[in-house]
């Protein structure tokens, strides 16, 4: 059980954490979340994930590494410890993604996956390596604006919600394990959202389909502030095995 909740967050963070463009983030920035489940009448808080942004160069092109680390508390390490990395390196102009690194430690399962991604031929190099299995090499098609499960949540923070009508939705390409989904970013308004670290702030509301009935809910929700940073601040989501949030805890660097 421990497993599916914590994958049911991630994948909801990881696809929304770190929407952003050049405008709304820099070198430096640092979020950190904490990320509960509801059982037994309360919430409980079970796993942090941290979210940096740092420059970098590859082959003299100035890059951005965006850095996703997940894992659980101590306390819950018992039951199931996480211990993932994810790594974009990104065009800061384009918000495209060169490079992508996954390295996935949960419980006895671990999985490597990278991806290089090739623009002019609409192409990516994919490698996967699943335990101590033979990895898997391929090259697979891409389109135009194909994004990792990193690079996408920054460059949705370059979205511009301040004119969108509510129900607007902004059709996305991502490869996820090496292959290539279609999901949907969905607009549904403004709401206020009290946080310990901001207090009350004014955000944006948007829902997600990722197109697998498993994780597809409109009340899984995310807010990010409704300015020129877009930070996102709360996420709410309800998984096959109950309900989870994860929240805005610490935060540096921001633009």
């Amino acid at each position: 059980m421990i497993k599916k909740i914590v994958l049911g967050f991630a994948l909801i963070l990881w696809v929304f954490s770190t929407y952003a463009q050049a405008n709304a983030y820099k070198p430096g920035e640092t979020l950190i979340y904490t990320a509960s489940y509801y059982s037994s009448g309360a919430w409980t808080d079970i796993a942090q994930v941290t979210m940096k942004v740092t420059g970098t160069k590859y082959k003299n092109l100035p890059l951005y590494r965006l850095t996703v680390i997940a894992q659980t508390y101590k306390d819950w390490d018992s039951y199931f410890k996480i211990r993932d990395i994810y790594q974009s390196w990104i065009n800061p102009k384009t918000g495209l993604p060169l490079l992508f690194s996954r390295n996935v430690n949960e419980g006895n399962f671990n999985m490597i996956v990278k991806y290089a991604f090739y623009r002019k031929q609409r192409k990516a190099n994919v490698f996967i390596k699943v335990k101590q299995n033979k990895p898997r090499k391929y090259r697979t098609t891409i389109t135009p604006k194909t994004f990792d499960f990193v690079s996408l949540g920054y460059y949705v923070r370059g979205f511009n919600f301040s004119k969108a009508p509510i129900g607007k939705v902004y059709p996305i390409n991502i490869m996820i394990d090496g292959k290539l989904r279609h999901i949907k970013v969905i607009y549904k308004g403004k709401a206020n959202i009290n946080n310990k670290l901001l207090g009350k702030v004014k955000c944006y509301k948007l829902g997600l389909v990722l197109g697998d009935a498993r994780l597809d809910n409109p009340n899984n929700l995310l807010y990010v502030t409704a300015d020129k940073r877009k930070i996102p601040v709360f996420i709410k989501a309800t998984i096959p095995v109950g309900n989870i949030q994860v929240r805005l805890s610490n935060a540096s660097g921001l633009k």
